[in-house]
């Protein structure tokens, strides 16, 4: 469901998306990268009530005719109605947890990296 930047590699790619499994590889080849997690796509596969989905496909559907008209008014309306729907759901229970869990890991690899290089620790 999430997954820590050091254990992403590049097979990971279809549930995370290639700019983290990048991300991932560059960082166990021992690259500096900004640390982090990700969500993978599974684990938001069922998110969405089906009625939010339904009009979800809908709308995304009438993206590329109303991209053909040339009709930005109607694309800003389609994107606003899309965005709503995503915002308005709420995030079930096991994953804002598991969210929360990967945010406390990467806090304490943070903390963890800032005492390894002294910072913070008034020698500066």
């Amino acid at each position: 469901m999430i997954l820590d930047l050091g254990d992403i590699r590049a097979a990971d790619a279809p549930r995370v998306g290639p700019k983290m499994a990048r991300l991932g590889e560059l960082a166990a080849a021992g690259w500096r990268v900004p640390d982090g997690y990700a969500v993978t796509a599974d684990a938001l596969a069922d998110w969405l009530p089906a009625a939010a989905q339904a009009e979800l496909d809908g709308l995304l559907g009438a993206l590329i005719p109303a991209q053909a008209a040339g009709d930005p008014g109607a694309l800003a309306g389609i994107s606003a109605r899309a965005r709503e729907l995503v915002e308005g759901q709420p995030l079930p229970a096991a994953l804002a947890d598991a969210v929360a869990a990967a945010h406390d890991r990467l806090e304490q690899r943070a903390r963890a990296a800032a005492a390894a290089a002294g910072v913070g620790s008034g020698d500066a």
